[in-house]
């Protein structure tokens, strides 16, 4: 997406925009499961580093825990700047900075320079015959890798022309000077490189598009702010599925288990999709949730909350049976719900337990809502999935999966037998503390003789 400064007239005021920031951090604190990835690339003398550092003062003032990585060339310890093995040392330490501050407090990581901008410099180095083509095509897939590429929520790419480039770089010098990365047969290679590379990964970045030329700093950095706030916005706060209350209601009666298969299409004919944001205010709604059971040789994994000041933890219970997240909103194609339930599902199991993918299948069992004021705005839909061998079912028992931001510690306690864990439950001064749906869902299991998978 290409995306230019307008004019003037057409920007919000210095005011309005700290006040959209102010108000969207709300959310953020609220929904936001990771820090919110930018990264700044572009043509030397572009302007990139003072947009950083303006975006990092704005975003502070107005309440965010913003962390910049700067970049690391300065820190590399090969002295060309041009070589292959440069770009490769300052890609992969990116990458690994990149990766130790997700699980932080942090709403906003800038980076000085990120993953986009290192295949910008391997296209620039392949074209002067400084890589193979075999090294190239590595190189690229590598940092090109959806595991870490997908982690950069926005791509600011800024530019600016040979001529601007100079004028800025001698603007305070006696004697002018064009150096190897600053001169304008470079720039004019680097631009002609960025636009090609730009073109190519279209689809793989969500792009903002700035050249600076002609435009005021103040301007551009007021454009960048704008610009992160609204695709933020929409990643922090999407559209997710659900129905009306009343539906619900009708659906379970007194029944806080169903069966899925008889009763998906209710759910189905009624779906709606607003907001995240707009739906934990209305009460009218309830909002659809896809949660899997894990089980392996007729046990399942019993999962705890186990940070004591755990806002959910407090709230619902510190045991359950279940990993879940909202289901998104259904696609224009007309997808059905438990098609966009399990889809989403199991790419929140892959980043939850950093699996490359699941090796198993989601398979639909029932619905389970419960009228407790605290859950009564929101409907599970319910999956079994076996976790395919014991050696991973091993590894995962006893792990704990920490999020600092919202001091979420999640952990992986036992793999246990349904009637144990019944037993365990329905005993007298018992430790385990079951939230709402994991122990309707148990009852069912028992009284049922287990879910599908068994």
């Amino acid at each position: 997406m290409t995306s230019s400064p307008s004019s003037s007239s057409g920007l919000a005021s210095p005011e309005e925009l700290e006040q959209r920031a102010k108000t969207l951090l709300s959310i953020v604190r609220r929904q936001a499961r990771r820090p919110y990835v930018v990264e700044l690339a572009g043509t030397p003398k572009a302007g990139k580093t003072s947009a950083l550092h303006v975006l990092k003062s704005f975003f502070k003032e107005c309440g965010y825990q913003v962390q910049l990585m700067r970049e690391r060339a300065s820190d590399c310890p090969i002295a060309m700047k041009g070589h292959f093995f440069f770009n490769t040392w300052t890609t992969t330490t990116m990458i690994a900075s990149m990766l130790e501050n997700l699980d932080t407090e942090a709403d906003i990581l800038l980076l000085d320079r990120g993953v986009f901008d290192s295949i910008v410099w391997l296209e620039d180095q392949s074209r002067a015959g400084q890589v193979t083509p075999e090294e190239r095509k590595i190189f690229r897939d590598f940092a090109l890798l959806d595991r870490w590429r997908s982690l950069t929520d926005l791509t600011c790419v800024l530019t600016v022309t040979p001529e601007v480039a100079m004028q800025r770089e001698n603007a305070s010098l006696l004697v002018p000077r064009s150096g190897s990365i600053v001169s304008g047969k470079f720039l004019s290679r680097y631009n002609s490189v960025l636009a090609t590379v730009r073109e190519d990964v279209d689809d793989l970045f969500n792009f903002v598009d700035i050249d600076t030329s002609e435009h005021e700093p103040r301007h551009v950095h007021h454009h960048l702010a704008s610009a992160l706030i609204e695709r933020m916005h929409h990643w922090v706060d999407p559209e997710i599925a659900a129905i009306p209350r009343a539906t619900a209601e009708a659906l379970f009666g007194d029944q806080p288990v169903l069966d899925l298969a008889s009763s998906i299409g209710a759910i189905q004919r009624e779906v709606v999709s607003r907001p995240r944001s707009v739906l934990e205010r209305d009460e009218g709604f309830v909002q659809l949730v896809a949660a899997a059971v894990l089980r392996n040789d007729g046990k399942v994994l019993l999962v705890r909350r186990s940070a004591e000041d755990d806002e959910k933890r407090v709230t619902f219970g510190r045991d359950l049976l279940w990993k879940g997240c909202h289901v998104p909103r259904p696609d224009a194609s007309g997808t059905d719900v438990v098609a966009m339930a399990s889809s989403a599902l199991e790419e929140r199991l892959k980043e939850d337990f950093y699996l490359a993918r699941l090796d198993s299948e989601l398979r639909p069992w029932v619905l389970v809502w419960s009228r407790n004021p605290r859950e009564v705005r929101h409907l599970g839909i319910v999956f079994d999935l076996e976790i395919p061998n014991a050696e991973l079912a091993r590894s995962l028992t006893g792990k704990v999966f920490k999020r600092d931001r919202n001091r979420t510690r999640i952990k992986l306690q036992e793999l246990v037998r349904p009637t144990e864990l019944h037993a365990r439950m329905a005993s007298a001064g018992g430790e385990l503390q079951l939230e709402s749906w994991s122990r309707d869902l148990l009852d069912h299991e028992v009284r049922r003789g287990g879910g599908v998978s068994q």
